[in-house]
């Protein structure tokens, strides 16, 4: 499993499967090219081995929790409904159901179509402040805590040289990272529930397992 939000290569958004991320360039953080780098190396030793491959890439995961441990997505959610972000940068990603991952997994191992295959599992694209007002209708009792302001591009560029967090978004201020799964439904019928439905999934899951405090 790589990441999508790594394929924006050279090309204009949607990007889809044949866009790469150019591990030489300066949007290319340590992060991205880890996992670009990563996946080359998978299809590299796949053609030497003579062994079928499939990529799921998938945008950043929310969805339900198993349990009280939570990974970066969700603990945005969590940082978010917490009180602790006053205000969100200009940045933003596609999303997806954890769901709807394991899905496109399953679907991905049982099609003989996809075999040799890249597929996109993403659904929408949204910026943090769009999570924070999905989050503000759905869960009004915390609309008080969720930020309400943009960091300016400017104050992220200056943190940039020391904060580990702006460093990994620099780049991607205000830009469009949308995604297409057109591939992933046409070859897989791969068909994720409503995005808005996999952010409420999260908070609903921190609340329950009282991960965040009662407003």
């Amino acid at each position: 499993m790589l990441d999508c939000r790594t394929n924006h290569g050279n090309g204009q958004p949607p990007y889809t499967e044949n866009d790469w991320t150019d591990p030489a360039s300066p949007r290319a953080t340590p992060y991205y090219r880890s996992k670009t780098l990563a996946e080359q190396a998978a299809w590299s030793f796949a053609r030497s081995h003579g062994l079928d491959l499939c990529v799921i890439n998938p945008g950043m995961i929310f969805g339900p929790l198993l349990g009280p441990q939570y990974g970066t997505s969700v603990g945005l959610i969590q940082q978010m409904m917490s009180g602790k972000l006053k205000r969100v940068p200009r940045f933003g990603f596609a999303i997806v159901d954890v769901r709807d991952v394991a899905d496109a997994h399953i679907r991905a191992m049982t099609c003989p179509d996809a075999a040799g295959q890249r597929f996109i599992a993403g659904g929408g694209f949204f910026r943090l402040s769009d999570l924070a007002a999905v989050l503000a209708k759905s869960f009004p009792d915390y609309a008080m805590r969720l930020p309400r302001g943009d960091v300016p591009n400017w104050m992220v560029r200056a943190l940039a040289p020391f904060s580990a967090r702006s460093r990994m978004i620099v780049h991607e201020l205000d830009r469009d990272l949308s995604v297409s799964a057109a591939k992933a439904h046409r070859v897989l019928n791969w068909r994720p529930r409503p995005d808005e439905d996999c952010i409420r999934a999260s908070a609903q899951s921190l609340i329950d397992h009282r991960l965040i405090a009662m407003p």
